[in-house]
């Protein structure tokens, strides 16, 4: 979930079908968790 925590980036596009990757929380949920992970690093 570190990506939520990046300040700055790049990205590339290619050409094909993507792979397929499933996840099996909602959006809601991943959010959330990251939240509460970085609220207890910062306790920390």
């Amino acid at each position: 979930m570190s990506v939520l925590d990046w300040t700055d980036g790049y990205f590339e596009l290619s050409s094909g079908a993507p792979d397929v990757a499933e996840i099996d929380e909602s959006v809601t949920h991943l959010l959330l968790e990251h939240a509460r992970r970085r609220d207890e690093a910062s306790r920390s």
